[in-house]
């Protein structure tokens, strides 16, 4: 799937004009650890913060601040999901914007997993954006200083933490397939289906379990039902945040195939194959990064004649129930037959 991240600078930042007052801000750390002398533990950090995003995304596509718990104001919290300045004036330089890939692995079972896990944690860009985390006091566990100040030598994280994450993708709703989806992870994570809430799992917290099933019972947190028709396309955003050391966690689980459908060649999901669909393959074909990740309809991680062939091989097999609506795409066929013709076509990268 196509990911942007947003890299921050934390307030443990040896440059204070870039520091953003919402990654590693020790007054919501205790505010969520909620410290119990007795047994030195944090047993707020099990439970996370609900209802700092309204319920329906914003005019933009991207979460409104709902109410102010654990961020700072409205202003620093527009920087989490958006390339400008909060007046809108110019690049933000206290961001640094990275576009990737996140691959769901195939469990052969009818799901696709991502689990940092299986890599040490959750950690995409680091040596990007800003360059990992700048040296800052000691974390200690169990907390203690909160009791007395932050003490120690400081340290250095060897990863880059503090950082956004936002996933926007479709997928054909299919009530009778009961497809679920399920996230385990920290800190921040609000999942938006058809611009509505449907899992809010906010401030900084230990790992968190939430799982929903995408079928005609789904329904938005405040309990109103979504009412999504069969066979319509809808949107699904993810969004996520890294706020604090030293764990980071992205677990996701899912049966909806994510943003493309591996075997029928209906790349925008219109449900017809057609030109448009011809055209995602043809235009990554042409390019040395697969920024288009419906192309790779094989799922081997190259835009190839095998991808071409899935196209080809099912054009007009579905019947055409949803009017298309007509794509500026012709212009990405010439240019990329023109790239294919001039010898450009090389292997892409996978994601």
């Amino acid at each position: 799937m196509p990911v942007t991240y947003r890299d921050f600078h934390g307030q443990f930042t040896d440059n204070d004009a870039l520091a953003h007052n919402d990654f590693e801000n020790e007054g919501f750390f205790n505010e969520a650890c909620q410290f119990n002398l007795l047994s030195q533990s944090c047993p707020g950090l099990q439970n996370p913060t609900t209802g700092i995003v309204a319920t329906a995304l914003g005019a933009d596509n991207t979460p409104d601040l709902e109410n102010g718990k654990m961020v700072t104001s409205a202003a620093t919290f527009y920087e989490w999901f958006h390339d400008t300045t909060p007046d809108g004036q110019g690049a933000n330089p206290r961001m640094r914007k990275i576009e990737a890939g996140l691959l769901l692995t195939d469990q052969q079972d009818g799901s696709f997993l991502f689990d940092s896990n299986e890599s040490d944690g959750f950690f995409p860009i680091d040596g990007q954006g800003f360059g990992n985390t700048p040296r800052g006091p000691e974390s200690m566990t169990p907390p203690r200083v909160f009791l007395f100040g932050r003490v120690g030598p400081p340290i250095e994280t060897g990863h880059n933490y503090h950082f956004t994450t936002h996933v926007s993708v479709p997928f054909l709703f299919d009530p009778g397939a009961g497809h679920i989806f399920e996230f385990i992870g920290d800190d921040d994570f609000w999942l938006y289906i058809d611009d509505q809430l449907v899992v809010d799992i906010g401030g900084i917290h230990q790992q968190v379990t939430r799982s929903i099933t995408i079928d005609n019972g789904l329904a938005d947190v405040a309990g109103a039902a979504l009412d999504l028709v069969d066979g319509q396309t809808y949107r699904l955003d993810a969004f996520h945040a890294e706020r604090h050391r030293n764990d980071s966690n992205f677990r996701i689980e899912t049966t909806l195939p994510l943003g493309w459908i591996p075997v029928d060649g209906d790349l925008n999901i219109n449900r017809v194959v057609d030109t448009f669909d011809l055209a995602i393959v043809l235009n990554q074909w042409a390019r040395t990064n697969l920024s288009d990740p419906r192309a790779d309809v094989t799922g081997d991680g190259q835009v190839n004649t095998f991808d071409l062939a899935v196209v080809l091989n099912n054009w007009g097999a579905r019947a055409q129930s949803v009017t298309a609506t007509p794509e500026p795409t012709s212009s990405l066929i010439i240019v990329a037959a023109m790239g294919i013709l001039s010898g450009r076509r090389r292997r892409p990268q996978a994601h």
